[in-house]
């Protein structure tokens, strides 16, 4: 058993299978590099995905979280996962070209998970399901690997045949994202439900007193959700008259929404332990 992080963003613990060979590799730009290829996956794993991440860490490596020492962790703002399936590549250069010293290196990365617990985030209360994570990023910036097509690599889980395939389109440069449904709750007065996308990207923000803070940024957005503002309304802000007679309020259909949650970097000694959104 071992713990898996990527990109700062995803935190896997668990069992997993493991394999390396040489490949060669296909740039965004077109070109090729020659590397040295890890693989690994899992399948019914715990995770946890979001900022200042992992939530809990199994480090007796026995399957139980709740161990002494073991978490939560109180700074964690994310999604604690269970019944996670992943598939990781990492390539790193063996052949260095263009005068560098230094290898370049790139992670490719898909994962599904069953459940999704919200921690962390203030102010409300989200409820999630099938969410799907997504990374595809490298030391070479947006010269990200390509494996769309008749390039996608796939990956064994170890559950039995089954394996996950990474095809990104290095055409979209960079990503470090998730999606998935959400219904939220807002202090029990704003609800909504439908199809939310959030990433993870660094920012430095200015604060109220002109203060600058190097934060890690987690964003939150959505599109043509169903929404109710008011009182005694649906869950799911899917308001219906005759499931909810005692609501006052506003039903709202088309709604655009967004949410960006930041905490400080490491090294931010002046406002550790403080959030914003």
């Amino acid at each position: 058993g071992m713990m898996l992080q990527a990109a700062d963003f995803l935190t896997v613990d668990g069992r997993f299978v493991l394999r390396n060979s040489n490949a060669t590799v296909t740039l965004a730009d077109g070109s090729s590099a020659q590397t040295r290829r890890w693989t690994v996956g899992g399948a019914n794993l715990s995770a946890f995905v979001g900022l200042n991440g992992p939530y809990r860490v199994d480090r007796n490596h026995d399957g139980d979280l709740n161990d002494e020492g073991e978490g939560p962790n109180p700074t964690a703002a994310g999604f604690d996962l269970q019944g996670v399936d992943v598939a990781l590549a990492l390539h790193r250069e063996t052949a260095v070209t263009g005068g560098s010293d230094t290898p370049r290196s790139w992670l490719s990365l898909k994962a599904t998970a069953d459940t999704a617990t919200e921690v962390g985030i203030p102010f409300m209360t989200l409820e999630t399901s099938a969410m799907a994570i997504g990374i595809n990023a490298g030391s070479a910036g947006e010269n990200v690997v390509d494996l769309k097509a008749a390039k996608a690599l796939s990956v064994a889980t170890g559950d039995g045949n089954q394996s996950i395939s990474l095809d990104f389109d290095a055409a979209r440069g960079t990503q470090v994202k998730a999606s998935s449904a959400f219904k939220l709750n807002i202090a029990d007065f704003v609800t909504a439900s439908g199809t939310l996308g959030f990433e993870r990207s660094l920012r430095e923000v200015v604060l109220a007193d002109g203060t600058k803070a190097n934060t890690e940024m987690l964003t939150f957005g959505g599109e043509n959700l169903n929404a109710f503002v008011g009182l005694n309304g649906p869950s799911d802000g899917l308001y219906n008259a005759s499931n909810q007679p005692d609501a006052v309020g506003l039903a709202l259909t088309d709604v655009d929404f967004a949410l960006a949650l930041f905490s400080p970097r490491a090294g931010e000694t002046a406002t550790q332990g403080l959030k914003w959104a």
